[in-house]
């Protein structure tokens, strides 16, 4: 009897240790991403499906900041539906994508990456913005996100810099050059980086 007990106990922790290791392998669900982009610059997001299952048809809704943002392309190029028999279309009005991807041959049973969008960064550094995915269904179940450092998440917040020394990363150089810009030592327009730009610089390279 006892031998049962702690055979009946082996098992349970069995399932509670693959339950672990499945969900560890997954990108991790979040509320919200943040992303750091650069003035002038481009930004590539990639669109993930969570669940692997036959994929008739994906319907993505993304709004963004008209003011920030300007969509320069949609694509399945680089994707887990690159080479299968998928197709995609989107339109674009006042501040939102529509896109659609559908199966044009046999269904792929899969998850992952499979589309990205890439916007221009068009805002001045001192612009806050957002995107937000507004409706994201599989075969009519809801299902992905936008995919963000190992993160799933709806919403973005994203604040965009001056790479003033075209490192291609925000330092030392994008923080001096807020502070110049605040202290007057620096001729900057009215839309440049100033003084809680270069708190956030500098709380980003000291990692606070």
């Amino acid at each position: 009897m006892i031998y049962r007990h702690i055979f009946k106990i082996s098992e349970m922790f069995l399932a509670i240790l693959v339950s672990a290791v499945v969900l560890s392998s997954s990108p991790a669900l979040a509320d919200k991403c943040e992303i750091i982009a650069y003035q002038a610059s481009t930004l590539t997001i990639p669109l993930v499906r969570e669940q692997e299952s036959g994929i008739e048809a994906i319907d993505i809704r993304i709004e963004f900041d008209v003011n920030v943002l300007e969509v320069k392309e949609v694509t399945l190029t680089g994707g887990i539906l690159e080479d299968k028999d998928y197709s995609l279309t989107y339109t674009i009005s006042e501040g939102e994508i529509k896109i659609v991807i559908y199966a044009t041959g046999d269904m792929a049973e899969t998850s992952g990456e499979m589309g990205f969008v890439t916007f221009d960064i068009i805002g001045n550094p001192s612009d806050a913005s957002g995107l937000s995915v507004t409706d994201f269904r599989c075969n009519s179940s809801e299902s992905g996100g936008f995919h963000i450092n190992g993160e799933i998440c709806t919403d973005i917040e994203l604040t965009q810099f001056r790479d003033t020394d075209n490192d291609g990363r925000i330092g030392i150089a994008e923080a001096i050059h807020a502070l110049r810009c605040t202290s007057g030592i620096e001729e900057c327009d009215s839309e440049d980086m100033g003084l809680e730009d270069a708190v956030h610089v500098l709380k980003i390279v000291t990692g606070i």
